[in-house]
Parts: C-alpha cells; sequence; structure tokens
C-alpha cells in the first residue's frame, strides 16, 4: 500500500506541478519563437520525456493496476501535451494555428508510442 501512496504523490508533484508549469512556459515560447523544425524536436523530446518518467515510476514503485492506469498513464498523457488549456483555440491568429495544433497533439502520440514501445522493451507482458 505504501508503494502506491508514493506513486500517487510522485506522479502528482512530477506531472501535475512540474511538468505542466514547465510545458506552459516552453509551449508559450515554441509558438511564437521558434522555428518549425525546433517545435517538432521538442515535441518529440516533451514526449518522450515524459514517457520515460511514468515508466521509471511504475517500473520503481510498482502500483496496483487501477492506481497505475489513472496517476500513470492518464496523467502522463495530460502532462505530455505541454500546452494543454494554455490558449483558446477559437482566439489563435490563423497562422498559429496548425503550430498549436502539433504542439498540443504531437507530444502525446509521442508519449503513446514511447510506451508501447517501452513495454515490449521491458519482454511484453500484461500491461
Amino acid at each position: 500500500m505504501a508503494h502506491n501512496v508514493a506513486f500517487l504523490f510522485s506522479t502528482i508533484v512530477i506531472l501535475l506541478l512540474l511538468a505542466r508549469r514547465l510545458g506552459w512556459r516552453v509551449s508559450k515560447r515554441m509558438l511564437y519563437f521558434s522555428a518549425d523544425g525546433a517545435l517538432i524536436i521538442v515535441g518529440v523530446l516533451w514526449g518522450a520525456g515524459i514517457a520515460l518518467v511514468v515508466d521509471a515510476l511504475i517500473h520503481w514503485l510498482d502500483p496496483y493496476s487501477l492506481v497505475k492506469w489513472i496517476f500513470g498513464y492518464g496523467l502522463g498523457a495530460y502532462a505530455s501535451s505541454p500546452s494543454f488549456g494554455l490558449m483558446n483555440e477559437a482566439t489563435l491568429p490563423p497562422g498559429l494555428a496548425a503550430r498549436y495544433g502539433v504542439m498540443t497533439y504531437g507530444p502525446v502520440l509521442v508519449y503513446v508510442a514511447t510506451l508501447v514501445v517501452l513495454h515490449f522493451v521491458h519482454g511484453g507482458g500484461p500491461i
């Protein structure tokens, strides 16, 4: 039971408090002031980094399945979108709408793909 409490505390502090705040700062900077290639690279690194953190916490603290799915994979998916809830899409200038979409959904796709790869690297088995 203690490992579940430690997992909950770790994911809330790391993913909700630290990653979300850093993600908003990074995404604001990337949306307005970066080249398209840099936006994609940062998105890939962000999604893969969040997946590595979630995977490491799951393998280190070994939480129960429900806790793992909700506070591990679910909270990781939320944190992997660095610009989630940052802006109202209807208020974006026309030139930034595509960049905002890449910044919002690209890292989530990388997050899921990285977790799938890590699952097979760890030998498969039940998720």
